[in-house]
């Protein structure tokens, strides 16, 4: 069963302005806590825990990039995958007898329009892997009558490509729709975020220094920017990164 959080519904722009300006709300707190903390005499030596914390912030953002990166990699290549089996599948529906020909191949082209619904619909998604798996279940019962009729290697090839199908679409489901950043990594990323940026304004306020908001604005930009990807490339919907789906579309106008 798949579903789609709250979280997964926003809008990328309405979360990237969330981002900013809850990043502007920890510098300001921190800088607030020292300016106060701070009056009577000015503090330069936190200047070290902030330059560390914010380098061990680095290292996880740069550890969660690369993740959600690479999943992105790696739903580019499952859909290749995915197409290569089931056009192996319709191409060898052509080594076993009719009426079984014409129902592999119809079941499969079916498939095939399944498998380009996009995922934005918690519903559809849903409807779409029942579906998916109700016509697995027909072609295997095309390949357990092409086992009884067919005798050597054309029954064991229709088979073998059948099995494959069965096969992609489980993977495709794991890694490309339930395979997510875990839930720890992000709050640990967003620990490290806020102590970062409250130490920052922490060591700005201490100085008794102005707020520097021209400053303060591209600090939190960048970073929220920077979240805002993560959290694009690791969302099974997407709203401006998507996957490349040319294989399938590719083997789709194939069978027409």
């Amino acid at each position: 069963m798949y579903n789609i959080n709250q979280f997964d519904n926003l809008p990328l722009w309405l979360l990237l302005m969330l981002l900013v300006l809850l990043i502007l709300l920890m510098l300001e707190v921190g800088y607030l806590v020292g300016k106060q903390a701070f009056k009577e005499k000015p503090n330069d030596g936190l200047s070290t825990m902030a330059t560390g914390v914010a380098s061990l912030l680095a290292f996880i953002l740069a550890i969660t990039f690369n993740m959600s990166a690479g999943r992105q990699d790696a739903r580019k290549q499952l859909v290749v995958q995915e197409s290569n089996s089931i056009g192996t599948a319709y191409l060898r529906s052509d080594l076993i007898p009719q009426p079984l020909r014409l129902q592999s191949k119809k079941l499969l082209k079916e498939y095939t329009n399944i498998r380009l619904v996009g995922v934005d619909d918690a519903l559809v998604v849903n409807q779409m892997m029942a579906k998916s798996e109700q016509i697995h279940i027909e072609l295997w019962q095309i390949a357990i009558k092409v086992n009884d009729l067919v005798s050597g290697s054309a029954a064991k090839m229709y088979i073998e490509s059948i099995n494959d199908v069965i096969d992609m679409h489980t993977v495709r489901t794991q890694r490309a729709i339930k395979g997510r950043i875990p839930v720890t990594i992000w709050m640990t990323l967003f620990l490290l975020i806020s102590f970062a940026m409250i130490l920052s304004g922490l060591q700005n306020g201490a100085k008794q220094k102005p707020r520097m908001m021209l400053a303060r604005i591209p600090f939190s930009l960048a970073f929220a920017i920077t979240l805002t990807l993560i959290i694009e490339l690791d969302r099974p919907a997407r709203s401006i990164i998507d996957v490349d789906q040319s294989a399938m579309i590719s083997l789709q106008k194939s069978m027409q």
